[in-house]
């Protein structure tokens, strides 16, 4: 009986198969009946089985864990070269200079003429008590400056003709500079005081 004990636990197999593997006698001692197809009766294996002190093999399983580092990746260095805006260029203004002309009216003895009419294009003025005018602010260019003279119609006196008023107009062109005056002096074609009607 002793003998058939010990060869059934000689031929108890364990395998350790995935992860854990237990393997008891009562199953080694089934296993082994099964395979030799003993010829000592099964209770009495079992009752051996069941004297014989239970063996339990354990085998572990190691796992090993890799954990993969993380990956850093560099964007690759940009340079980056400021714009700057170009200066404004000054722009040259150029300023016209203006012109004027002017000038004084007298009548033949050489006494100034209030209130004597001249034109410049469709400008026009009057002569001052001494007789000063000015026309200003002209561009350069060529003017017609118009004196217009009017003396009044003298009185019937029979048998003298009666006389009506005499008009003149006398019309000079001018050179405008820039930045100068041009002198225009006049003499009135009559001695009596301008009226204009």
């Amino acid at each position: 009986m002793g003998n058939g004990r010990e060869r059934a636990l000689r031929r108890v197999a364990v395998w350790a198969i995935g992860s854990l593997a237990i393997v008891t006698g009562s199953v080694g001692v089934a296993a082994a009946v099964t395979s030799t197809g003993g010829t000592e009766p099964r209770h009495a294996i079992a009752a051996a089985a069941a004297d014989e002190p239970t063996t339990t093999t354990t085998v572990e399983q190691t796992t090993t864990s890799t954990t993969a580092a993380p990956t850093t990746t560099s964007a690759p260095a940009t340079t980056t070269t400021p714009t700057v805006a170009p200066r404004p260029v000054p722009t040259a203004t150029t300023v016209a200079s203006l012109g004027e002309v002017a000038g004084r009216v007298t009548y033949h003895s050489g006494q100034p003429v209030p209130g004597a009419k001249l034109t410049l294009s469709n400008r026009q003025v009057f002569t001052d008590n001494g007789g000063n005018y000015r026309f200003d602010g002209l561009a350069a260019g060529n003017y017609d400056v118009v004196l217009f003279a009017e003396s009044p119609a003298a009185q019937c006196a029979p048998p003298q003709p009666c006389v009506g008023s005499a008009v003149s107009a006398e019309r000079r062109t001018v050179v405008v500079r820039g930045g100068e005056t041009d002198s225009e002096d006049w003499v009135y074609p009559y001695d009596s005081s301008p009226a204009y009607s």
